[in-house]
């Protein structure tokens, strides 16, 4: 429902927003803020700073922000490197807009706008360790920075972006990262917009792709993918089935002082629902090779601008990212030819932007192409998730509005191969359990809407290594390290929208959500070239705010934390609370504490 009532209150909340918080603040600048942890890490000295891009955009569809670059004024071991991106939209009207960074074709961020109010500025900056992709920037290139925004009557602020590099001595040698080889992007251009627009409801052909050849002294391979998702699946998690939602758009516009043509394009095959499961494959020649379950993201204007001010939701300036072992699937993207490598949403609607970065490790002393064989697989194309119709339907017949819904999907994924190179025979094996689960109620004719979502994927990950040895009467020793990696997605939220007299309405909102990825190492000896390190980190937020239109405007509360632990870096937590617009907590520590 949430998209649906998303096509219905989004200008009207937009506006609304921008008259600022009724609590005003003393200032005229705003700063948002997506609370984590430390800005930088494992750095010494001063940075040697490459300037990038500084771009006003403006009515920026289609017209991505494209500029040269040299080769950066700094020595090798300047190796820990950040990107920052530093932003500021003007005092007026302005949605939340997706943007992203690529350096020759390689996707560095995905990230999003804060949207200002109409009397004060807002700034806001990220910065992110891009030292796994210092390679790319070191005989210069191009750098492309899209950011689609519109400026007219309506929605008055441009955003200002200025984008740099920063090169850092590393304070510690033993915690630089290992960079691969060879990156790869799968994007669709190095001199414009790199992400592919995914349009599955529209799809006739298959998604698109790009032709990718590796070299045969590959061992092992990697990918990490960026995306976002957008218009009809900007709250897929909250999405109905299909006949609900279509009942729901009826009986919400006729209810409504909409027009004629109004009605018409609101309940319009336009935007379908689907439910509110959604699994984003990787594949090479049409064969599925990799199954991301993705974290829900929500922009500085999803649900109510309220509750995003001036904290905004997790990933909203830095979106998460998800590396993706594709050695046990090395053998399909090897040999003399070219390589079709696609990105796929299923059960998605229209639209997500997705790319992604090859990460690629060879084999230096090979004398012949790496050897691959898949000793055993199990990864089931498609999976179909479970959809139950709770009481309050009317006998599984969704004509009554005040309904319920309950969806649950689980995938299990298994590959074993064999990979030999100069170095030996290793074994690799990769073993994955996905759970999803989505509940969803509907009251007041669907004016009422609670949800609630939970993805967990738990990982292992294995390689053996048996050691040639060159005495007849001895066996090669065996090594193996084990990777295990946790990831748990759980969300909820509820939405009360009351019509009053005259078009006016209050919007009253609640949320909360979490991310959680966990990494643990157990053995000796070689292990993968991927620099997979023990690290714990959990993110939180909850949120509520009201929207009356009767008296313009609103407000919010927000509490977010943060909590990371690795045995390299230690502890670090923090505690950060906001009300009606301005921030009244941000508390630090390094002590180790339990998650909350």
């Amino acid at each position: 429902m949430a998209a649906v009532l998303g096509r219905l209150w989004d200008a009207a909340v937009t506006l609304l927003a921008a008259q600022s918080q009724s609590q005003r603040n003393t200032s005229s600048v705003e700063r948002a803020v997506e609370v984590g942890g430390p800005t930088y890490a494992n750095v010494r000295g001063v940075p040697c700073v490459l300037p990038l891009v500084t771009h006003e955009f403006a009515n920026s569809y289609w017209h991505p922000a494209v500029e040269k670059f040299n080769a950066p004024p700094c020595d090798e071991d300047y190796s820990v490197v950040y990107l920052k991106w530093v932003a500021s939209c003007d005092a007026g009207v302005q949605y939340d807009r997706i943007a992203a960074v690529w350096v020759n074709g390689v996707e560095l961020l995905r990230t999003s706008t804060a949207e200002p109010s109409r009397d004060l500025r807002v700034n806001w900056e990220v910065v992110k360790d891009i030292s796994l992709y210092g390679d790319i920037f070191r005989t210069g290139g191009t750098v492309v920075v899209a950011l689609d925004n519109i400026v007219n009557t309506m929605y008055t602020s441009t955003f200002k972006v200025s984008l740099s590099l920063e090169f850092y001595r590393p304070l510690d040698l033993g915690k630089e990262v290992k960079r691969p080889d060879q990156i790869v992007p799968v994007s669709s251009s190095t001199k414009s917009y790199g992400w592919f627009s995914e349009k599955p409801s529209a799809t006739k052909a298959g998604p698109p792709h790009r032709m990718v050849k590796l070299p045969g002294n590959t061992e092992e391979l990697y990918l990490e993918l960026f995306l976002s998702h957008h218009q009809c699946d900007e709250f897929y998690y909250s999405n109905p089935p299909d006949q609900f939602a279509t009942a729901f758009a009826e009986n919400f516009a006729k209810r409504s002082n909409f027009s004629r043509e109004d009605i018409d394009e609101i309940t319009s095959a336009k935007c379908g629902a689907d439910g509110a499961f959604r699994e984003v494959q990787v594949l090479v020649d049409d064969q599925v090779v990799g199954v991301v379950w993705p974290f829900p993201l929500v922009f500085t204007g999803g649900l109510s601008p309220y509750l995003w001010k001036p904290i905004v939701g997790i990933g909203a300036f830095d979106a998460p990212t998800y590396i993706l072992n594709l050695t046990p699937f090395l053998g399909k993207f090897l040999g003399s030819k070219s390589h079709a490598v696609a990105f796929r949403v299923v059960y998605g609607e229209a639209f997500w932007l997705i790319d992604g970065n090859l990460l690629v490790f060879q084999d230096p002393e090979a004398v012949r192409p790496t050897r691959v064989e898949i000793l055993q697989e199990c990864l089931d194309r498609y999976v179909e998730p479970a959809m139950v119709t709770l009481p309050g339907a009317g006998n599984g017949n969704v004509t009554n509005l005040n309904s319920a819904f309950w969806t649950s999907v689980a995938r299990d994924l298994f590959v074993k191969t064999s990979v030999t190179t100069s170095t030996g025979r290793k074994v690799y094996t990769l073993q994955q359990h996905f759970d999803f689960t989505n509940t969803q109620m509907y009251s007041s004719d669907g004016l009422d809407q609670w949800f609630e979502s939970r993805t967990h994927v738990e990982t292992k990950m294995s390689v053996t290594s048996l050691q040639p040895t060159f005495e007849s009467d001895k066996t090669g020793k065996i090594q193996t390290v084990d990777v295990s990696q946790m990831q748990d997605y759980p969300l909820a939220g509820s939405v009360s929208y009351r019509l009053g007299k005259n078009g006016s309405f209050v919007l009253v909102t609640q949320f909360a959500n979490s991310f959680t990825r966990s990494t643990t190492v157990e053995g000796n000896g070689i292990g993968f070239r991927f620099d997979y390190k023990p690290h714990d980190v959990h993110s939180a937020l909850t949120a509520s705010a009201v929207l009356d239109s009767r008296h313009g405007g609103g407000n919010g509360s927000t509490r977010a934390t943060y909590a990371s632990a690795s045995p390299a870096e230690g502890c670090f937590s923090r505690v950060v609370t906001a009300e009606c617009g301005r921030l009244i907590v941000d508390n630090s520590t390094t002590e180790c504490l339990a998650y909350e």
